[in-house]
């Protein structure tokens, strides 16, 4: 079963990056722009954070015994 949404995005992105004749550092820098243009961030480059099951248990391992 195709997914008409899922096909709509990819037909999006594929003229996105047509318009940049599929150049990444171009389509980056659009990117750059439009963030500055509207003033918000369109991509966070957070670290990962670790799911609260692997803290709980470094934090119980680290704990004196």
């Amino acid at each position: 079963m195709k997914d008409s949404i899922v096909e709509e995005i990819h037909r999006h992105r594929a003229a996105y990056a047509k318009r940049f004749n599929y150049d990444v550092h171009a389509i980056g820098d659009d990117i750059r722009r439009c963030e500055a243009k509207s003033g918000g961030v369109f991509v966070a480059l957070n670290a990962r954070r670790k799911p609260a099951a692997k803290k709980a248990r470094a934090k119980a391992l680290a704990a004196p015994k």
